[in-house]
């Protein structure tokens, strides 16, 4: 009840108790959805999945991913600061309009934590690789059926968190992409959210079906050989990809595009921003009247 009252105006209190009561009702029938071992199999699947997928396309290109973390870790160095967009406002997303803005706004105190997220920006690489691959990890750990409680536990403390820094980022309008698919699906901050909302419903189905989750293979050196195999793939995945170049490509610049083409703004109605024009104006000295 008191997420609903101190929702802050720019969500739908309404969306909001739909998703709590969501929650409420998985949580006290807990033994009525834990009989249903078709729901606990197929959450499994996608969360899992999901997880597994998520940590690949950014560990695709960990370089990029740790220029988004930059980018966090930049904006929390500022000092807490919110240009709150109401539900319904105009050019709420639109980067040319939100830049001049931002260049008009009065700038908040630093925080007092400023060197830490300094220190952390600094490491952001380092971070990257660790957070794709323990997102992996994760999602191989979940699907094998390995460590079922611990692996819930972090899943559920990552998706808390990942759901305050998009409310944090689409609420305030800080950071217009979340970087959460990389460059290969791009979501705004709301739609990030909204994705974090509906996996914290699902992880909590997982939670009253842990019972349901057994292990994928009954040999324990199998499963455990496929588990150490993927450990050391999640890692080592996105290291080579930082020393080398993304395996697969989804930046808007990749090689064979036409730069022309690409650098040209598509649609001005959600950028924000005109082509650039050059304008004469002359003034005749002895010019006359008639």
């Amino acid at each position: 009840m008191l997420f609903y009252f101190l929702c802050p105006p720019c969500f739908s209190k309404t969306y909001l108790g739909i998703v709590l009561a969501l929650l409420v009702i998985i949580i006290n029938f807990n033994t009525f959805f834990g009989r249903f071992r078709w729901l606990t199999h197929i959450t499994r699947i996608l969360v899992g999945g999901l997880f597994i997928f998520s940590g690949f396309i950014k560990a695709n290109d960990p370089i990029g991913f740790s220029i988004k973390l930059e980018e966090y870790f930049q904006v929390f160095g500022e000092g807490f600061s919110c240009d709150m967009k109401i539900e319904g406002e105009s050019q709420a997303n639109i980067p040319c309009v939100k830049e001049e803005k931002a260049a008009q706004a009065v700038k908040p105190s630093e925080s007092v934590l400023k060197p830490m997220y300094d220190f952390f920006a600094k490491h952001s690489l380092f971070l990257a690789i660790f957070i794709c691959g323990f997102e992996i990890v994760l999602g191989i750990f979940l699907l094998l059926g390995i460590q079922v409680r611990w692996t819930l536990l972090l899943l559920l403390a990552m998706i808390v968190f990942f759901s305050f820094l998009t409310f944090y980022s689409a609420c305030c309008n800080k950071v217009t992409s979340c970087g959460c698919f990389g460059d290969a699906i791009k979501l705004t901050p709301w739609e990030s959210f909204w994705k974090d909302l509906i996996l914290l419903i699902l992880i909590s189905i997982l939670f009253v079906g842990e019972q349901n989750i057994q292990p994928l293979f009954r040999n324990r050196i199998v499963l455990y050989g496929v588990a150490a195999i993927g450990l050391f793939a999640s890692f080592a995945f996105p290291v080579y990809t930082w020393r080398h170049l993304p395996i697969i490509d989804f930046r808007p610049y990749k090689i064979g595009t036409n730069l022309w083409e690409a650098s040209q703004f598509k649609d001005p109605a959600k950028t924000g921003c005109v082509k650039d024009s050059v304008a004469m104006i002359f003034y005749y000295k002895h010019a006359k009247n008639h």
